[in-house]
Formats: C-alpha cells, structure tokens, sequence
C-alpha cells in the first residue's frame, strides 16, 4: 500500500519544488544551507521540515512561510503587497507596477506621462464599469488565444479533420474575435459615457465641435467688419486730410 501524503506536505512539496526552479538538489542545498539529503526528502514529499527549517528556507528564498504552507499565494514578504494580491487577485508583478505608478503619482517628477497614467489608473479602477472592462477583456484574451490555436494549425492536420468542422471552427473564432474586441470597445466607451466628470460624450463632443466652429466663423466676421470699420475711418481720414491741404492751398493762392 502507498504511502498517503497529506494536503500540507503536498502544497510545500509543490511550493518547494517550484522555488527550486530546475536547480539539482546540490546547488539547491547549497543556496539554502541545507543538506543534499533534507532537500532531496523535501523535493520527493518525504518529510515535512520543522518549524527553524521552514522559516530559514522562507528567508532565503525570499517568501513567507504562509506561502510554503498554502496559506496564501502570494509569495511576497511586504503584507501589503500580500493583501492586495489576495483582494485584487493579480500577481505580485502588477502590484508593484501598480505602486510604483501611485508613489510616482504622489511625488511626480518631470515624466509628466507617469503622472497622467496614474490618473488614468485611478479613474479606472474607481469606475462602475471596470467589471465590465474586465470580462470584455478576458473576452478577448480568450478569442486570442483560441485564433492563435487555429493559426498553428498545419495542412497535414486539417487533412485528418472534419474540413467543414474545420471550417465552421475557424469562422467561430474569428466571428467571437471580432466580437470580443467590439464589446471591449463598447465597454471603454460605457466608461467614458458613465463619467461625465472626467470624459465628453460622442454626441456632447459633436456640439462642443459645431458651437466652437459657429463661434469661430462669429470671430472671424467680428474681424472682418472691424478691419472694414478700420480701412474705412482710414479713407475717411485721407479724404479729410486731402480737403484740409485743398483748402489751404486755395486759401494760399487767393491770397498771392
């Protein structure tokens, strides 16, 4: 009869080995400080290792020990970075970029981009819309996935298919790509319509647009009528200049 293994040794087992990243039980010992022997025991589930291993193999892989067991997934050692992968349900990666956007945010420097994507993160993950992004997302993360299949599809394999299976297969998955891609389209644009602190409609900007444009052709009549205004009191004043200097020269002659 098999020896059971119990659902604790099996995640540390799985956890330990993952850790080891293809490393042999050799150099794996060595970067632990551990013999060749505890690793390969903890490596083939064999043992379970106590409570000073366990915290030193945390150290120095750099995980809790809360990760070793199966308490958490994440393996980060800062609570918070643990606490919001638990909530948000991303990886580790994204919430450091995460961080590092909202510290850049709080003390922007000159990379006013930076300021601005986190602005833009901001309102994202405060809108109501953000689930409806995100399933549209996933939407398309899985019609990728699925045209990516078809495309490693190879004569000699459709020739061992149903072509009209096939075929049809094929047309479903570009039919449920493009449609993925229009409801993440729609989904951004529910965003914008559902936030009109921060965004301007399709239809409020085609009005902004024709008011702007009616003011500007207002502007530029203004323009043209006061420079008309301009050239005429300018001709009226050359006349009148002209009239004063004819007067004065006839005065002159009747005098001589």
């Amino acid at each position: 009869m098999g020896r059971k293994v119990s659902g604790l040794q099996k995640t540390f087992t799985d956890r330990f080995w993952n850790l080891q990243s293809g490393r042999s039980n050799t150099e794996f010992a060595d970067f632990l400080g551990l013999s060749r022997q505890t690793v390969g025991f903890y490596a083939n589930g064999e043992r379970l290792p106590d409570v000073t291993t366990l915290k030193q193999i945390a150290q120095e892989c750099n995980v809790t020990t809360d990760y070793l067991l199966g308490l958490t997934d994440s393996q980060s050692v800062q609570r918070d970075i643990r606490v919001t992968q638990e909530t948000l349900g991303i990886s580790e990666k994204s919430v450091k970029n995460l961080s590092k956007v909202a510290r850049e945010k709080r003390y922007p420097s000159m990379k006013l981009n930076t300021q601005r994507l986190g602005a833009a993160l901001d309102l994202l993950l405060s809108s109501v819309a953000l689930k409806e992004i995100a399933q549209s997302l996933y939407h398309l993360l899985d019609a990728s996935k699925e045209m990516r299949r078809i495309e490693q599809w190879t004569v000699e394999d459709l020739r061992e298919q149903d072509l009209d299976y096939a075929e049809k297969k094929i047309e479903d998955a570009f039919s449920d790509y493009r449609l993925a891609r229009l409801d993440l389209t729609e989904s951004i644009q529910s965003l914008m319509n559902g936030d009109t602190e921060h965004f301007v409609s399709a239809q409020d900007a085609s009005g902004i647009y024709e008011r702007a444009y009616a003011r500007c052709g207002e502007a530029s009549a203004l323009n043209a009528q006061e420079t008309e205004r301009a050239a005429e009191a300018h001709e009226a004043a050359s006349l009148q200049q002209l009239k004063e200097v004819e007067e004065l020269g006839f005065c002159t002659f009747e005098n001589d």
